[in-house]
């Protein structure tokens, strides 16, 4: 079976726009991350820093869409465009792979349903709205990251599925690249590791890249469609938790003290929530 992924006659110039404006890429830029990186900060007045959360949500919005081009971006930027000019010969091998749906039954079942915003759209409006109601200022972040990024990601996924024009694998329609599944299981992934540090990032960039490997399953994506997704979701995430890295709430924590009078202790103390 021959796949036609593009519309006729744009595939060179749609890839390589596309390419450059989703900065699409893949977990590569996602290993090593070194939590001791420099916070990026936007200027902000006093009277914003200490203004709550909600009041602050327009316009954090708008800043946070505007810093998706700043300067802390260009690394994942490059490293994306490679990554997906790396895979696009694999694009046809893949979608021929899963052409038969004997192969891996059930595989795709969970992810479809992780990914979908109709999901977690619902879920992070509750968990924003649950936050409110406590003093936890560190979830309240959390939450306001992922409300951020959601409404973020979305809309430029929607956008860029409406500009490409790319037919999915299977033919149901023209909204192939990115995979929006994808680019919300990233999102949220990037959120949590960026909050609460590599060891609740690593279940939750597993917990995503199977929501993208089940995307090939169904055969609602090619494999560039799900790279430019992953990329998508991470860049959006560390956009929206640039700002107080360093007070990141942990879920474990160590510390040394010097008691005056001499001697030393150590305290080690383990944060559920």
């Amino acid at each position: 079976m021959a796949y036609s992924s593009w519309p006729d006659g744009v595939i060179v110039v749609r890839t390589q726009l596309l390419v450059v404006l989703c900065a699409v890429g893949t977990p590569v830029s996602l290993v090593g991350q070194d939590n001791s990186e420099p916070v990026v900060q936007l200027p902000a007045t006093n009277a914003e820093d200490s203004a709550p959360l909600v009041k602050r949500f327009h316009k954090d919005l708008v800043s946070n869409f505007a810093a998706l081009w700043s300067g802390d971006n260009v690394t994942p930027f490059l490293v994306g465009t490679a990554a997906t000019a790396s895979v696009i010969p694999a694009d046809d091998r893949v979608a021929r792979f899963f052409d038969h749906s004997s192969r891996w039954p059930g595989f795709d079942g969970l992810g479809r349903e992780l990914g979908k915003s109709q999901f977690l759209g619902p879920a992070i409006g509750v968990s924003y709205l649950v936050s409110r109601a406590t003093d936890n200022t560190g979830y309240q972040k959390f939450t306001h990251s992922l409300a951020q990024g959601f409404l973020i990601t979305n809309t430029l996924t929607g956008g860029i599925k409406v500009t490409a024009g790319r037919e999915r694998p299977d033919g149901s329609s023209t909204l192939s690249f990115p995979s929006g599944h994808t680019s919300n299981s990233f999102l949220w992934a990037t959120v949590v590791s960026r909050h609460y540090g590599w060891k609740a990032g690593i279940p939750a960039f597993a917990t995503a890249s199977y929501v993208g490997a089940s995307r090939l399953r169904s055969r609602k994506h090619f494999l560039t469609d799900v790279v430019a997704g992953a990329t998508l979701g991470y860049i959006v995430g560390r956009t929206v938790t640039r700002d107080g890295r360093d007070n990141r709430d942990r879920r474990f924590r160590l510390g040394v003290a010097v008691p005056p009078g001499g001697g030393a202790a150590i305290s080690l103390g383990i944060r559920a929530w």
